[in-house]
């Protein structure tokens, strides 16, 4: 991860450079500690919005947390 001083935080993915809002940066690592106490695997990815990061365990169709551009983040029980 390179944070940017601009209020963005640049993750390398097997897909390609992915940037982020800072506050949706610490989001995401909220969920991921989420679930890696809960026993999951955490992934994430942009939604089709491209707007909004989904965060899962190996299996999405068990749910998974939304997470906004603003940091806030709420859990789905089918991942979109």
């Amino acid at each position: 991860m390179v944070t940017n001083g601009e209020g963005y935080d640049t993750f390398d993915t097997p897909y390609g450079p992915v940037t982020l809002p800072r506050a949706q940066s610490d989001g995401v690592a909220a969920c991921i500690d989420l679930l890696v106490a809960r026993g999951e695997q955490p992934r994430w990815h942009r939604n089709a919005c491209g707007c909004c990061v989904a965060v899962h365990g190996a299996d999405p169709s068990r749910g998974g947390y939304v997470v906004g551009s603003d940091g806030t983040f709420d859990w789905y029980d089918a991942c979109p």
